[in-house]
């Protein structure tokens, strides 16, 4: 019988990166999160927010209760 060894990966946690707002960017998102045209723009706005007060994609993607892919996703095309 053959032995096989089963390993979990240890996964290397990366820093958050806190986006950083000037107080107008931060009204604007506000602004665009409660006003916006659509429902992905109002979450856009709203995960540029979080992202903003030191939220990591997880915590972000639980809080708008989306994947956390498209909430990486998100991020990478704003």
């Amino acid at each position: 019988m053959a032995h096989f060894s089963f390993y979990r990966k240890s996964r290397i946690m990366k820093p958050i990166i806190v986006l950083e707002l000037s107080e107008v960017d931060r009204l604007k998102l506000e602004k665009g999160y409660h006003n916006g045209p659509t429902h992905s723009f109002r979450i856009r706005c709203k995960s540029m927010l979080l992202k903003s007060e030191g939220k990591s994609a997880p915590q972000i993607a639980e809080m708008l209760e989306v994947t956390v892919p498209t909430c990486l996703h998100m991020g990478e095309t704003l």
